[in-house]
Protein backbone atom coordinates (compact mmCIF):
# COMPACT_ATOMS: atom_id res chain seq x y z
CA UNK A 1 0.00 0.00 0.00
CA UNK A 2 1.24 3.27 -0.05
CA UNK A 3 2.78 4.20 2.78
CA UNK A 4 0.52 6.24 5.18
CA UNK A 5 1.75 8.67 7.41
CA UNK A 6 -0.29 7.77 10.11
CA UNK A 7 -0.95 4.16 10.18
CA UNK A 8 1.77 1.57 10.86
CA UNK A 9 3.82 -0.41 7.90
CA UNK A 10 2.64 -3.19 6.33
CA UNK A 11 4.96 -6.48 6.34
CA UNK A 12 4.71 -6.13 2.79
CA UNK A 13 6.08 -2.40 2.74
CA UNK A 14 9.03 -2.81 5.38
CA UNK A 15 9.92 -5.54 2.59
CA UNK A 16 10.15 -3.12 0.22
CA UNK A 17 11.81 -0.80 2.37
CA UNK A 18 14.06 -3.27 2.92
CA UNK A 19 15.08 -4.08 -0.51
CA UNK A 20 15.46 -0.22 -1.42
CA UNK A 21 18.34 0.27 0.98
CA UNK A 22 21.66 1.41 -0.29
CA UNK A 23 19.92 1.96 -3.60
CA UNK A 24 21.04 5.56 -3.52
CA UNK A 25 24.75 6.41 -2.45
CA UNK A 26 24.19 10.01 -1.92
CA UNK A 27 21.60 12.60 -3.06
CA UNK A 28 20.45 12.36 -6.55
CA UNK A 29 19.89 14.91 -9.08
CA UNK A 30 16.59 16.35 -8.74
CA UNK A 31 15.27 14.18 -11.49
CA UNK A 32 17.98 12.42 -13.53
CA UNK A 33 18.25 13.66 -17.27
CA UNK A 34 14.84 15.98 -17.15
CA UNK A 35 14.38 19.97 -17.06
CA UNK A 36 13.44 20.72 -14.15
CA UNK A 37 9.72 22.83 -13.90
CA UNK A 38 7.20 23.78 -11.42
CA UNK A 39 5.70 20.94 -11.34
CA UNK A 40 8.22 18.75 -10.65
CA UNK A 41 9.47 21.68 -8.63
CA UNK A 42 6.61 21.11 -6.57
CA UNK A 43 6.87 17.48 -6.76
CA UNK A 44 10.20 17.13 -5.07
CA UNK A 45 9.38 19.70 -2.05
CA UNK A 46 6.58 17.72 -1.19
CA UNK A 47 8.79 14.14 -1.53
CA UNK A 48 11.15 16.23 1.12
CA UNK A 49 8.66 16.96 3.36
CA UNK A 50 7.82 13.29 3.64
CA UNK A 51 11.49 12.28 3.57
CA UNK A 52 11.53 14.43 6.64
CA UNK A 53 8.33 13.72 8.23
CA UNK A 54 9.48 9.91 8.17
CA UNK A 55 13.23 9.81 8.56
CA UNK A 56 13.04 5.77 8.51
CA UNK A 57 11.71 6.05 4.76
CA UNK A 58 14.63 8.64 4.26
CA UNK A 59 17.21 6.28 5.72
CA UNK A 60 15.88 3.29 3.97
CA UNK A 61 16.68 5.17 0.65
CA UNK A 62 19.81 6.51 1.65
CA UNK A 63 18.78 9.99 1.67
CA UNK A 64 18.49 10.81 5.25
CA UNK A 65 20.06 13.87 6.54
CA UNK A 66 22.52 13.50 9.70
CA UNK A 67 19.51 15.62 11.27
CA UNK A 68 16.59 12.85 10.27
CA UNK A 69 19.72 9.61 10.76
CA UNK A 70 18.98 10.73 14.53
CA UNK A 71 15.51 11.13 14.67
CA UNK A 72 12.55 8.42 15.12
CA UNK A 73 9.49 8.82 12.89
CA UNK A 74 6.79 10.33 15.50
CA UNK A 75 3.25 10.28 12.71
CA UNK A 76 1.75 8.89 16.10
CA UNK A 77 1.91 12.32 18.09
CA UNK A 78 -0.91 14.14 17.22
CA UNK A 79 1.51 17.51 16.67
CA UNK A 80 2.88 15.79 13.97
CA UNK A 81 0.00 14.16 12.24
CA UNK A 82 -1.86 17.62 12.35
CA UNK A 83 1.62 19.37 11.10
CA UNK A 84 1.84 16.78 8.31
CA UNK A 85 -1.76 17.19 6.93
CA UNK A 86 -0.91 21.16 6.68
CA UNK A 87 1.94 20.21 4.49
CA UNK A 88 -0.43 18.39 2.38
CA UNK A 89 -2.98 21.31 2.13
CA UNK A 90 -0.46 23.71 1.33
CA UNK A 91 0.51 21.59 -1.58
CA UNK A 92 -3.06 20.47 -2.85
CA UNK A 93 -3.04 24.28 -2.59
CA UNK A 94 0.11 25.18 -4.67
CA UNK A 95 -1.57 22.41 -6.96
CA UNK A 96 -4.76 23.94 -7.74
CA UNK A 97 -2.82 27.18 -8.48
CA UNK A 98 -1.33 25.10 -11.62
CA UNK A 99 -3.13 24.81 -15.00
CA UNK A 100 -3.29 21.43 -16.16
CA UNK A 101 -4.04 22.38 -19.64
CA UNK A 102 -0.65 23.64 -20.57
CA UNK A 103 0.91 20.68 -18.89
CA UNK A 104 2.87 17.95 -21.23
CA UNK A 105 1.66 14.44 -20.36
CA UNK A 106 4.37 14.03 -18.32
CA UNK A 107 4.09 16.39 -15.72
CA UNK A 108 0.18 15.58 -15.89
CA UNK A 109 0.68 12.41 -14.25
CA UNK A 110 3.32 14.11 -11.76
CA UNK A 111 0.54 16.44 -10.63
CA UNK A 112 -2.24 13.73 -10.27
CA UNK A 113 0.03 11.39 -8.25
CA UNK A 114 1.10 14.18 -6.08
CA UNK A 115 -2.71 15.43 -5.87
CA UNK A 116 -3.57 11.56 -4.97
CA UNK A 117 -1.15 10.86 -2.05
CA UNK A 118 -1.91 14.34 -0.21
CA UNK A 119 -5.48 13.98 -0.56
CA UNK A 120 -5.18 10.03 0.40
CA UNK A 121 -3.03 11.31 3.17
CA UNK A 122 -5.30 13.83 4.57
CA UNK A 123 -7.93 10.95 4.25
CA UNK A 124 -6.03 8.60 6.11
CA UNK A 125 -5.90 11.59 8.97
CA UNK A 126 -9.83 11.57 9.43
CA UNK A 127 -9.83 8.25 11.19
CA UNK A 128 -7.52 7.47 14.67
CA UNK A 129 -5.18 4.76 13.48
CA UNK A 130 -2.56 6.60 15.89
CA UNK A 131 -4.28 5.34 19.21
CA UNK A 132 -3.67 1.51 17.83
CA UNK A 133 0.21 1.88 18.00
CA UNK A 134 1.88 -1.47 18.43
CA UNK A 135 0.60 -4.61 17.03
CA UNK A 136 2.01 -8.30 16.35
CA UNK A 137 3.19 -7.41 13.26
CA UNK A 138 6.35 -5.90 13.70
CA UNK A 139 5.54 -2.64 11.73
CA UNK A 140 5.51 0.25 14.54
CA UNK A 141 8.84 2.06 14.73
CA UNK A 142 9.33 0.36 18.09
CA UNK A 143 9.81 -3.13 16.89
CA UNK A 144 11.73 -1.75 13.68
CA UNK A 145 14.57 0.08 16.17
CA UNK A 146 14.90 -3.95 17.47
CA UNK A 147 15.92 -5.26 13.76
CA UNK A 148 17.60 -2.12 12.03
CA UNK A 149 19.64 -4.11 10.01
CA UNK A 150 16.75 -6.27 8.47
CA UNK A 151 14.13 -2.79 7.85
CA UNK A 152 17.33 -0.82 6.54
CA UNK A 153 17.18 1.44 9.23
CA UNK A 154 21.00 1.56 8.76
CA UNK A 155 23.95 0.08 7.23
CA UNK A 156 26.47 0.77 10.43
CA UNK A 157 29.49 1.58 7.75
CA UNK A 158 30.65 4.18 10.28
CA UNK A 159 30.91 5.53 13.87
CA UNK A 160 28.91 8.30 12.53
CA UNK A 161 26.23 5.94 11.30
CA UNK A 162 26.35 4.40 15.07
CA UNK A 163 26.21 7.50 16.77
CA UNK A 164 23.39 8.29 14.47
CA UNK A 165 21.32 4.96 15.81
CA UNK A 166 22.19 5.29 19.48
CA UNK A 167 20.49 8.98 18.83
CA UNK A 168 17.02 6.89 17.64
CA UNK A 169 17.39 4.52 20.58
CA UNK A 170 17.40 7.14 22.97
CA UNK A 171 14.11 8.56 21.70
CA UNK A 172 12.30 5.70 22.13
CA UNK A 173 11.11 6.64 25.50
CA UNK A 174 9.63 9.87 23.99
CA UNK A 175 7.69 7.46 21.12
CA UNK A 176 6.77 4.47 24.31
CA UNK A 177 5.44 7.28 26.10
CA UNK A 178 3.42 8.44 23.28
CA UNK A 179 2.19 5.01 22.70
CA UNK A 180 0.98 5.02 26.31
CA UNK A 181 -0.93 7.80 25.76
CA UNK A 182 -2.55 6.94 22.51
CA UNK A 183 -3.49 3.35 24.20
CA UNK A 184 -5.25 5.09 27.04
CA UNK A 185 -6.81 7.11 24.72
CA UNK A 186 -8.05 4.60 22.92
CA UNK A 187 -9.63 2.70 25.76
CA UNK A 188 -11.25 5.97 26.55
CA UNK A 189 -12.94 6.18 23.09
CA UNK A 190 -13.58 2.56 22.55
CA UNK A 191 -10.80 1.99 19.98
CA UNK A 192 -8.73 -0.82 20.57
CA UNK A 193 -7.38 -4.58 19.17
CA UNK A 194 -8.78 -7.32 19.16
CA UNK A 195 -7.79 -9.47 22.38
CA UNK A 196 -5.81 -11.94 20.27
CA UNK A 197 -4.00 -9.51 18.78
CA UNK A 198 -2.60 -7.94 22.03
CA UNK A 199 -2.00 -11.50 23.67
CA UNK A 200 0.27 -12.18 20.40
CA UNK A 201 1.81 -9.04 20.76
CA UNK A 202 2.81 -8.78 24.56
CA UNK A 203 5.45 -11.54 24.32
CA UNK A 204 7.30 -9.41 21.42
CA UNK A 205 7.25 -7.06 23.97
CA UNK A 206 8.47 -8.66 26.44
CA UNK A 207 11.47 -10.20 24.76
CA UNK A 208 12.78 -6.84 24.47
CA UNK A 209 13.41 -6.73 27.98
CA UNK A 210 16.65 -8.91 28.24
CA UNK A 211 19.39 -6.71 30.03
CA UNK A 212 22.21 -9.47 28.81
CA UNK A 213 23.64 -7.22 25.98
CA UNK A 214 24.46 -10.51 23.89
CA UNK A 215 21.10 -10.89 23.93
CA UNK A 216 18.88 -8.05 23.85
CA UNK A 217 17.88 -7.25 19.89
CA UNK A 218 18.68 -3.73 20.46
CA UNK A 219 22.36 -4.24 20.95
CA UNK A 220 22.21 -6.08 17.33
CA UNK A 221 24.32 -3.24 16.06
CA UNK A 222 27.15 -4.56 18.35
CA UNK A 223 28.05 -7.12 15.63
CA UNK A 224 28.51 -4.71 13.19
CA UNK A 225 30.72 -1.94 14.51
CA UNK A 226 32.98 -0.55 11.79
CA UNK A 227 36.37 -2.19 11.25
CA UNK A 228 38.15 0.83 11.09
CA UNK A 229 37.21 1.98 14.22
CA UNK A 230 39.77 2.66 16.98
CA UNK A 231 39.99 0.28 19.88
CA UNK A 232 38.66 3.50 21.87
CA UNK A 233 35.75 4.57 19.66
CA UNK A 234 34.89 0.36 19.97
CA UNK A 235 34.39 0.28 23.30
CA UNK A 236 33.13 3.55 23.26
CA UNK A 237 30.17 2.54 21.21
CA UNK A 238 29.80 -0.69 23.20
CA UNK A 239 29.67 1.51 26.85
CA UNK A 240 26.68 4.10 25.04
CA UNK A 241 25.02 1.35 23.37
CA UNK A 242 24.78 -0.53 26.68
CA UNK A 243 23.52 2.46 28.34
CA UNK A 244 21.18 3.60 25.94
CA UNK A 245 19.49 0.38 26.31
CA UNK A 246 19.39 -0.85 29.67
CA UNK A 247 18.82 2.87 31.56
CA UNK A 248 16.58 4.47 28.90
CA UNK A 249 15.07 2.17 26.45
CA UNK A 250 14.27 -1.21 28.60
CA UNK A 251 12.40 0.58 31.37
CA UNK A 252 10.20 2.90 28.76
CA UNK A 253 9.35 -0.91 26.93
CA UNK A 254 8.63 -2.59 30.11
CA UNK A 255 5.93 0.55 31.11
CA UNK A 256 4.15 0.13 27.56
CA UNK A 257 4.32 -3.61 28.16
CA UNK A 258 2.91 -2.90 31.47
CA UNK A 259 0.02 -0.36 30.10
CA UNK A 260 -0.43 -2.92 27.27
CA UNK A 261 -1.32 -5.68 30.05
CA UNK A 262 -2.66 -3.86 32.90
CA UNK A 263 -4.62 -1.39 30.96
CA UNK A 264 -5.53 -2.63 27.36
CA UNK A 265 -5.66 -6.00 27.55
CA UNK A 266 -9.13 -5.91 29.46
CA UNK A 267 -10.57 -3.66 27.16
CA UNK A 268 -9.41 -6.33 24.50
CA UNK A 269 -12.48 -6.75 21.81
CA UNK A 270 -13.70 -9.84 21.30
CA UNK A 271 -14.33 -9.47 17.22
CA UNK A 272 -11.64 -9.49 14.28
CA UNK A 273 -13.00 -6.20 12.32
CA UNK A 274 -12.33 -2.84 12.12
CA UNK A 275 -16.32 -2.16 11.48
CA UNK A 276 -17.05 -2.65 14.93
CA UNK A 277 -14.83 0.20 16.24
CA UNK A 278 -16.58 3.99 16.17
CA UNK A 279 -17.03 4.98 12.81
CA UNK A 280 -15.63 1.63 11.33
CA UNK A 281 -17.51 0.98 7.87
CA UNK A 282 -16.55 4.82 7.15
CA UNK A 283 -12.61 3.99 8.49
CA UNK A 284 -12.51 0.52 6.37
CA UNK A 285 -14.17 2.26 3.30
CA UNK A 286 -11.28 4.47 3.62
CA UNK A 287 -8.57 2.02 4.36
CA UNK A 288 -10.29 0.13 0.61
CA UNK A 289 -9.55 3.28 -1.30
CA UNK A 290 -6.22 3.97 0.18
CA UNK A 291 -4.90 0.30 -0.42
CA UNK A 292 -6.79 -0.19 -3.68
CA UNK A 293 -5.76 3.38 -5.12
CA UNK A 294 -9.48 3.26 -6.69
CA UNK A 295 -13.11 4.07 -5.34
CA UNK A 296 -14.18 0.35 -5.36
CA UNK A 297 -16.61 -0.46 -2.30
CA UNK A 298 -15.73 -3.39 0.37
CA UNK A 299 -18.93 -5.07 -0.78
CA UNK A 300 -18.43 -4.55 -4.51
CA UNK A 301 -14.54 -5.96 -4.00
CA UNK A 302 -16.61 -9.21 -1.55
CA UNK A 303 -18.31 -9.99 -4.77
CA UNK A 304 -15.25 -9.95 -7.39
CA UNK A 305 -13.24 -12.02 -4.64
CA UNK A 306 -16.34 -14.67 -4.53
CA UNK A 307 -16.13 -15.03 -8.36
CA UNK A 308 -12.86 -15.18 -8.57
CA UNK A 309 -12.67 -17.76 -5.84
CA UNK A 310 -15.06 -19.61 -8.08
CA UNK A 311 -13.45 -19.47 -11.34
CA UNK A 312 -10.36 -20.41 -9.82
CA UNK A 313 -11.91 -23.35 -8.17
CA UNK A 314 -13.31 -24.90 -11.24
CA UNK A 315 -9.59 -24.34 -13.34
CA UNK A 316 -8.17 -26.26 -10.03
CA UNK A 317 -10.55 -28.42 -10.42
CA UNK A 318 -9.75 -29.56 -13.65
CA UNK A 319 -6.39 -29.97 -13.19
CA UNK A 320 -8.03 -32.01 -10.33
CA UNK A 321 -9.37 -34.38 -13.07
CA UNK A 322 -5.95 -34.39 -15.03
CA UNK A 323 -4.34 -36.20 -11.84
CA UNK A 324 -7.01 -38.30 -11.31
CA UNK A 325 -7.58 -37.46 -7.52
CA UNK A 326 -11.04 -38.60 -5.88
CA UNK A 327 -12.08 -36.29 -2.71
CA UNK A 328 -12.50 -32.87 -1.75
CA UNK A 329 -10.57 -29.87 -3.74
CA UNK A 330 -8.77 -28.71 -0.60
CA UNK A 331 -7.11 -32.62 0.15
CA UNK A 332 -6.03 -32.69 -3.89
CA UNK A 333 -3.95 -29.67 -3.05
CA UNK A 334 -2.49 -31.14 0.15
CA UNK A 335 -1.71 -34.50 -1.30
CA UNK A 336 -0.48 -32.46 -4.62
CA UNK A 337 1.95 -30.49 -2.16
CA UNK A 338 3.28 -33.43 -0.83
CA UNK A 339 3.77 -35.78 -3.41
CA UNK A 340 7.81 -36.58 -3.72
CA UNK A 341 8.26 -35.39 -6.96
CA UNK A 342 7.34 -31.67 -6.31
CA UNK A 343 10.35 -31.92 -4.14
CA UNK A 344 13.10 -32.95 -6.06
CA UNK A 345 15.90 -31.27 -5.02
CA UNK A 346 19.12 -32.45 -2.80
CA UNK A 347 20.97 -29.02 -3.05
CA UNK A 348 20.84 -25.04 -2.34
CA UNK A 349 22.75 -25.31 -5.87
CA UNK A 350 20.20 -27.68 -7.38
CA UNK A 351 17.28 -25.18 -6.86
CA UNK A 352 19.30 -22.32 -7.72
CA UNK A 353 20.07 -23.79 -11.18
CA UNK A 354 16.32 -24.63 -11.49
CA UNK A 355 15.56 -21.11 -11.42
CA UNK A 356 18.60 -20.57 -13.93
CA UNK A 357 16.78 -22.88 -16.66
CA UNK A 358 13.59 -20.76 -15.68
CA UNK A 359 14.97 -17.94 -16.41
CA UNK A 360 16.60 -18.74 -19.32
CA UNK A 361 13.93 -19.77 -20.85
CA UNK A 362 11.97 -16.64 -19.74
CA UNK A 363 14.40 -14.31 -20.73
CA UNK A 364 14.65 -14.57 -24.18
CA UNK A 365 10.97 -14.28 -25.07
CA UNK A 366 10.68 -10.69 -23.31
CA UNK A 367 11.60 -8.61 -25.93
CA UNK A 368 8.59 -9.78 -27.59
CA UNK A 369 6.50 -8.69 -25.08
CA UNK A 370 8.10 -5.71 -24.04
CA UNK A 371 9.25 -2.74 -26.04
CA UNK A 372 11.57 -1.11 -23.27
CA UNK A 373 14.11 -3.68 -21.44
CA UNK A 374 15.47 -3.13 -18.00
CA UNK A 375 19.37 -1.94 -18.73
CA UNK A 376 20.15 -3.77 -15.44
CA UNK A 377 21.17 -7.53 -14.98
CA UNK A 378 18.68 -9.78 -13.24
CA UNK A 379 21.14 -12.20 -10.88
CA UNK A 380 19.52 -15.53 -8.51
CA UNK A 381 21.04 -15.61 -5.10
CA UNK A 382 20.10 -17.50 -1.80
CA UNK A 383 18.74 -15.84 1.14
CA UNK A 384 21.80 -15.08 3.13
CA UNK A 385 21.97 -17.54 6.36
CA UNK A 386 21.44 -14.78 8.88
CA UNK A 387 17.98 -13.93 7.51
CA UNK A 388 16.99 -17.05 6.06
CA UNK A 389 14.74 -18.16 8.54
CA UNK A 390 12.72 -14.82 8.69
CA UNK A 391 12.35 -14.05 5.19
CA UNK A 392 10.06 -14.74 2.10
CA UNK A 393 11.38 -14.79 -1.45
CA UNK A 394 11.99 -11.38 -2.65
CA UNK A 395 13.71 -8.76 -5.45
CA UNK A 396 16.08 -6.17 -4.31
CA UNK A 397 16.35 -3.44 -7.40
CA UNK A 398 19.59 -2.59 -9.03
CA UNK A 399 21.70 0.32 -7.72
CA UNK A 400 20.92 3.48 -10.14
CA UNK A 401 24.65 3.70 -10.95
CA UNK A 402 25.18 0.31 -12.30
CA UNK A 403 27.18 -0.96 -9.81
CA UNK A 404 24.80 -3.52 -8.52
CA UNK A 405 22.28 -6.27 -10.58
CA UNK A 406 18.71 -6.76 -9.82
CA UNK A 407 18.53 -9.63 -7.20
CA UNK A 408 15.81 -12.78 -6.82
CA UNK A 409 16.52 -13.86 -3.53
CA UNK A 410 15.19 -17.74 -2.80
CA UNK A 411 14.80 -18.22 0.92
CA UNK A 412 16.10 -22.46 0.50
CA UNK A 413 16.20 -23.52 4.53
CA UNK A 414 15.64 -26.74 3.19
CA UNK A 415 16.55 -27.92 -0.28
CA UNK A 416 14.25 -31.14 0.12
CA UNK A 417 11.57 -29.40 1.48
CA UNK A 418 11.82 -26.61 -1.39
CA UNK A 419 8.54 -27.42 -3.88
CA UNK A 420 8.27 -26.91 -7.65
CA UNK A 421 4.66 -25.97 -8.14
CA UNK A 422 5.38 -22.51 -7.52
CA UNK A 423 8.47 -21.73 -8.95
CA UNK A 424 7.56 -20.51 -12.65
CA UNK A 425 5.14 -18.39 -10.75
CA UNK A 426 7.16 -17.00 -7.90
CA UNK A 427 10.22 -16.10 -10.52
CA UNK A 428 7.60 -14.34 -12.80
CA UNK A 429 6.55 -12.68 -9.58
CA UNK A 430 9.56 -11.80 -8.04
CA UNK A 431 12.26 -11.43 -10.97
CA UNK A 432 11.38 -10.81 -14.21
CA UNK A 433 9.48 -8.87 -15.65
CA UNK A 434 7.64 -8.84 -12.26
CA UNK A 435 9.41 -6.61 -9.64
CA UNK A 436 12.35 -6.25 -12.25
CA UNK A 437 10.98 -4.52 -14.46
CA UNK A 438 9.06 -2.67 -12.73
CA UNK A 439 11.76 -1.29 -9.94
CA UNK A 440 14.22 -1.51 -12.24
CA UNK A 441 13.17 0.52 -15.59
CA UNK A 442 11.51 2.64 -13.01
CA UNK A 443 15.01 4.23 -11.41
CA UNK A 444 16.50 4.40 -15.72
CA UNK A 445 13.73 6.68 -16.46
CA UNK A 446 13.51 10.55 -16.21
CA UNK A 447 10.94 10.35 -13.31
CA UNK A 448 10.77 12.50 -10.26
CA UNK A 449 11.59 10.46 -7.17
CA UNK A 450 8.28 10.05 -5.63
CA UNK A 451 7.36 8.05 -8.76
CA UNK A 452 10.49 6.66 -8.40
CA UNK A 453 11.00 5.05 -5.00
CA UNK A 454 7.33 5.17 -3.46
CA UNK A 455 5.93 1.77 -3.84
CA UNK A 456 1.71 1.20 -4.01
CA UNK A 457 1.12 -1.97 -3.57
CA UNK A 458 -2.24 -1.91 -5.66
CA UNK A 459 0.07 -0.73 -8.60
CA UNK A 460 3.89 -2.58 -7.53
CA UNK A 461 2.11 -5.90 -6.64
CA UNK A 462 -1.22 -6.02 -9.45
CA UNK A 463 1.67 -5.40 -11.61
CA UNK A 464 3.71 -8.62 -10.09
CA UNK A 465 0.94 -10.50 -10.28
CA UNK A 466 -0.60 -9.55 -13.34
CA UNK A 467 2.86 -10.58 -14.66
CA UNK A 468 2.60 -14.02 -13.41
CA UNK A 469 -0.52 -14.45 -16.09
CA UNK A 470 2.24 -14.22 -18.31
CA UNK A 471 3.93 -17.88 -18.15
CA UNK A 472 0.82 -17.76 -20.30
CA UNK A 473 2.15 -16.46 -23.63
CA UNK A 474 5.68 -17.71 -22.35
CA UNK A 475 4.47 -21.28 -22.82
CA UNK A 476 5.49 -22.02 -18.89
CA UNK A 477 1.99 -23.14 -17.68
CA UNK A 478 2.06 -25.66 -20.50
CA UNK A 479 3.36 -28.02 -17.40
CA UNK A 480 0.06 -29.00 -15.35
CA UNK A 481 2.93 -28.54 -12.08
CA UNK A 482 3.79 -25.40 -12.55
CA UNK A 483 -0.30 -24.27 -13.93
CA UNK A 484 -0.96 -25.78 -10.47
CA UNK A 485 1.37 -23.67 -9.04
CA UNK A 486 0.09 -20.66 -10.48
CA UNK A 487 -3.34 -21.14 -9.64
CA UNK A 488 -2.61 -21.79 -6.16
CA UNK A 489 -0.87 -18.28 -5.83
CA UNK A 490 -3.92 -16.75 -7.71
CA UNK A 491 -6.07 -18.07 -5.55
CA UNK A 492 -4.73 -16.66 -2.07
CA UNK A 493 -4.49 -13.31 -3.60
CA UNK A 494 -8.72 -14.00 -4.44
CA UNK A 495 -9.03 -15.61 -1.38
CA UNK A 496 -7.72 -12.36 0.57
CA UNK A 497 -10.50 -9.91 -1.34
CA UNK A 498 -13.26 -11.90 0.18
CA UNK A 499 -12.14 -12.79 3.84
CA UNK A 500 -10.64 -9.22 4.24
CA UNK A 501 -13.65 -7.76 3.31
CA UNK A 502 -15.34 -10.38 5.43
CA UNK A 503 -13.87 -9.24 8.96
CA UNK A 504 -14.03 -5.43 8.30
CA UNK A 505 -17.24 -4.83 6.57
CA UNK A 506 -19.48 -8.14 7.13
CA UNK A 507 -18.58 -8.87 10.66
CA UNK A 508 -16.92 -12.27 9.83
CA UNK A 509 -15.20 -13.77 12.96
CA UNK A 510 -11.41 -14.43 12.89
CA UNK A 511 -12.39 -18.08 12.97
CA UNK A 512 -14.98 -17.72 10.23
CA UNK A 513 -11.64 -16.04 8.34
CA UNK A 514 -9.44 -18.97 8.87
CA UNK A 515 -11.81 -22.10 7.59
CA UNK A 516 -12.74 -19.96 4.58
CA UNK A 517 -9.01 -19.46 3.84
CA UNK A 518 -7.89 -22.97 5.01
CA UNK A 519 -10.70 -24.83 2.75
CA UNK A 520 -9.80 -22.73 -0.54
CA UNK A 521 -5.94 -22.97 -0.25
CA UNK A 522 -4.88 -26.19 1.09
CA UNK A 523 -3.10 -24.27 4.47
CA UNK A 524 -2.62 -25.59 7.09
CA UNK A 525 -4.67 -24.24 10.38
CA UNK A 526 -0.94 -22.27 11.30
CA UNK A 527 -0.15 -20.63 8.79
CA UNK A 528 -4.30 -19.64 7.51
CA UNK A 529 -4.29 -18.17 11.31
CA UNK A 530 -1.26 -16.43 10.69
CA UNK A 531 -2.59 -14.72 7.36
CA UNK A 532 -5.88 -13.76 9.03
CA UNK A 533 -4.69 -12.15 11.56
CA UNK A 534 -2.06 -10.10 9.47
CA UNK A 535 -5.32 -8.67 7.49
CA UNK A 536 -7.03 -8.23 11.17
CA UNK A 537 -4.27 -5.43 11.77
CA UNK A 538 -3.60 -4.60 8.13
CA UNK A 539 -7.35 -3.72 7.12
CA UNK A 540 -7.58 -3.40 3.33
CA UNK A 541 -3.84 -3.90 2.75
CA UNK A 542 -3.96 -7.32 1.40
CA UNK A 543 -6.92 -6.28 -1.18
CA UNK A 544 -4.31 -4.36 -3.27
CA UNK A 545 -2.86 -7.71 -4.93
CA UNK A 546 -5.68 -8.72 -6.95
CA UNK A 547 -7.25 -5.81 -7.56
CA UNK A 548 -4.15 -4.27 -8.92
CA UNK A 549 -3.91 -7.68 -11.33
CA UNK A 550 -7.43 -6.91 -12.41
CA UNK A 551 -7.07 -3.21 -13.34
CA UNK A 552 -4.50 -3.87 -15.30
CA UNK A 553 -6.00 -6.99 -17.58
CA UNK A 554 -8.93 -4.60 -17.45
CA UNK A 555 -6.97 -2.29 -19.41
CA UNK A 556 -4.94 -3.95 -21.60
CA UNK A 557 -8.67 -5.48 -22.92
CA UNK A 558 -9.87 -1.99 -23.09
CA UNK A 559 -6.84 -0.76 -25.32
CA UNK A 560 -7.14 -3.78 -27.21
CA UNK A 561 -10.81 -3.28 -27.65
CA UNK A 562 -9.79 0.55 -28.93
CA UNK A 563 -7.49 0.23 -30.96
CA UNK A 564 -8.26 -3.41 -32.53
CA UNK A 565 -5.39 -4.39 -35.12
CA UNK A 566 -3.15 -1.42 -34.05
CA UNK A 567 -3.17 -2.88 -30.39
CA UNK A 568 0.59 -3.69 -29.25
CA UNK A 569 1.10 -5.93 -26.34
CA UNK A 570 4.53 -4.87 -25.89
CA UNK A 571 2.94 -0.83 -26.33
CA UNK A 572 1.09 -0.97 -23.51
CA UNK A 573 3.73 -2.77 -21.13
CA UNK A 574 5.79 0.16 -21.92
CA UNK A 575 2.58 2.49 -21.09
CA UNK A 576 1.78 0.78 -18.02
CA UNK A 577 5.85 0.83 -16.91
CA UNK A 578 6.53 4.06 -18.30
CA UNK A 579 5.63 6.88 -15.03
CA UNK A 580 7.01 4.63 -11.92
CA UNK A 581 4.60 3.59 -9.36
CA UNK A 582 1.06 4.89 -9.40
CA UNK A 583 -2.08 5.66 -8.06
CA UNK A 584 -4.22 2.98 -10.18
CA UNK A 585 -6.71 5.72 -10.73
CA UNK A 586 -3.51 7.94 -12.66
CA UNK A 587 -2.82 4.92 -14.44
CA UNK A 588 -6.00 4.46 -15.65
CA UNK A 589 -6.20 8.19 -17.01
CA UNK A 590 -3.24 7.77 -18.36
CA UNK A 591 -3.73 4.65 -20.34
CA UNK A 592 -7.11 6.51 -21.63
CA UNK A 593 -5.01 9.69 -23.42
CA UNK A 594 -2.83 6.83 -24.88
CA UNK A 595 -6.08 5.01 -26.40
CA UNK A 596 -6.94 8.68 -27.43
CA UNK A 597 -3.89 9.57 -29.18
CA UNK A 598 -3.57 6.63 -30.65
Amino acid sequence: MSMPMSIPLSPQRRRVLAGLAGLIAGPLPLFAGAQESPVRALAERYTEALLDADPFWASSLGLATPAQASRLPMAIAPRVRERTAAMRRDTLAALGRIDRRTLGDADRITCEMVEHHARDGLEQNRFPAHLLPIDHMGASELFMMAAPTANALSGFASVTDHRHHIDRLRALPAWCAQAETNLREGVRRGIVLPTVIIERTLPMLRALLDPAPERNPFMEPLKRLPPDASPAERDQLRGTYRDAVTREVIPAVARLADTLQREVLPHGRPGAGLGALPDGAAWYAQCVRSSTTTSLTPKEIHALGLAEVARLREEMRKLQQHYRFEGRLEDFLVWHGRRPEARPFKTEREVLDAYATLNQRIAPQLPRLFGRVPKAPLEIRPEPELTRDTASDHYMPPSPDGSRPGVFYAVITDPKAYATPRMATLFLHEGQPGHHYQGALAQELPLTRLQRFWFYDAYGEGWALYAETLGHQLGLYDDPNAYLGHLSLAMLRAVRLVVDTGLHDQGWSRERAIDYLQSNTGFNARDSRAQIERYMVAPGQALSYAIGRMRIESLRERSRAALGGRFSLAAFHDQVLGSGSLPLAVLEAKIERWIAAA
